[in-house]
């Protein structure tokens, strides 16, 4: 029986250098550098957006429920030219039923509250500053709106409404 002998050619094989594996971890250490100051970016533009969408909804609940009451109010105990009261309220007739519904600020957790023969309701979270002015027909209210999330997001609200306009 022959055997037969393979040959190589007398070539090295070569594995990789301590400078290669050195170069490749600082492409890959400074991309992974990249990669985590782009997420905390992202997450921080997040939670900034979180916060804007959480105001931006306090706000709306807040002047629907206002805008409302006060257009159709037929009187108000906020006194014309006075100084700025944090409660008042605001009374119409409808359909024969005289109703009074009463806006104030609970303190303790932040909520705007609507007092009405019904019982009370919070219409937004985050208030702070809650006052109410009228120059004639117009009653001005101003808060602030301040979310909960740690972006810390603020709106400073001024709403004038024409009492009765409705």
């Amino acid at each position: 029986m022959k055997s037969q002998v393979t040959t190589f050619n007398n070539q090295r094989q070569r594995g990789i250098t301590l400078l290669e594996v050195i170069v490749s971890l600082g492409i890959m250490g400074a991309l992974s550098g990249v990669i985590v100051i782009s997420s905390f970016a992202m997450l921080k533009a997040q939670a900034s957006t979180n916060g804007q969408a959480e105001v931006a909804i306090e706000v709306s609940k807040s002047t629907r429920w206002l805008a409302r009451d006060i257009h159709h109010a037929a009187s108000s105990d906020v006194v014309d030219g006075a100084d700025a009261v944090t409660t008042a309220g605001f009374t119409w007739n409808d359909a024969g039923v005289i109703t009074t519904c009463t806006y104030s600020m609970n303190a303790g957790n932040n909520t705007m509250v609507r007092t009405c023969p019904s019982g009370p309701k919070a219409v937004a979270n985050g208030i702070t500053g809650l006052q109410f002015t009228r120059s004639g027909d117009l009653v001005t209210v101003s808060y602030t709106v301040t979310t909960s999330q740690p972006a810390g997001y603020t709106e400073d609200v001024a709403l004038t409404i024409l009492i009765g306009g409705g």
